[in-house]
């Protein structure tokens, strides 16, 4: 997300971040439903296109899901975020409460739906 430069745009709290990163397949489905609709691509290709998507990056996903769990001991002593050290693991944090919300929810959408949605199917 560094490289598009969205910090501009979007602000460069951890929790829109770690949102931002969640809702990546979302932005991926709206962009092959607009295949599908408005250019007339063929529904079952889009979806497997879709689903190949999935699959590559599904770890990725899991990984930031439980990024704001990943807490080490910083060098004042102190738990800090794995990925954003600024951020300390303690509800006294401003930033941290949202990234805990961002990472519940996405736990819930991806590996846990992911996974029952993959045990429905087989």
């Amino acid at each position: 997300m560094e490289m598009l430069g969205l910090e501009c745009m979007i602000g460069s709290s951890p929790a829109v971040q770690l949102f931002i990163r969640a809702t990546i397949p979302v932005w991926l489905a709206i962009g092959f439903g607009i295949a599908h609709f408005v250019f007339g691509a063929v529904k079952e290709k889009c979806m497997n296109s879709l689903g190949m998507l999935m699959v590559g990056i599904f770890a990725a996903l899991t990984g930031g899901a439980f990024a704001p769990f990943s807490c080490y001991s910083g060098p004042n002593g102190k738990s800090v975020l794995q990925q954003f050290p600024a951020v300390h693991c303690d509800f006294d944090d401003s930033e941290y409460p949202g990234c805990v919300v961002v990472g519940i929810i996405t736990i819930i959408a991806y590996p846990i739906c992911g996974f029952a949605y993959i045990i429905n199917q087989v």
